[in-house]
């Protein structure tokens, strides 16, 4: 196991210590509360390796967009979604967040550095 990274953030108003390491050619992410308590973790997939359903729903919603970086997110020992970053055939960056069954639950516009737009 290689660490690559290691910060200290809030989201949602928590403080929340992010890990991220590269493990057996695959990296992920591991978040957790400053007292050890396991939040989720994220896997970084290639898009071959996502499952077919949530493959059909970003080529429907998005057709001939670029996938920058996909990542399957565990919660409680369960895939609860994958969280999509892309580039819309005209452009656009978005983050977007597709459950198992391949129904979209969130898209966020991301400005052109990666950030989120307010």
């Amino acid at each position: 196991m290689k660490l690559t990274a290691a910060s200290k953030e809030r989201e949602e108003g928590k403080e929340i210590i992010e890990v991220a390491f590269t493990y057996k050619d695959h990296k992920y992410e591991v978040e957790s509360t400053p007292q050890g308590e396991l939040q989720a973790i994220d896997k970084i997939i290639a898009a071959d390796d996502m499952p077919k359903k949530v493959a059909k729903a970003l080529e429907k919603k998005y057709p001939n967009a670029k996938y920058k970086e996909i990542e399957e997110v565990t919660k409680n020992d369960k895939v609860v979604y994958h969280e999509i970053e892309l580039t819309t055939a005209d452009g656009q960056s978005l983050e977007v967040q597709v459950d198992p069954g391949g129904k979209v639950i969130h898209e966020e516009k991301k400005k052109a550095g990666g950030e989120e737009k307010d």
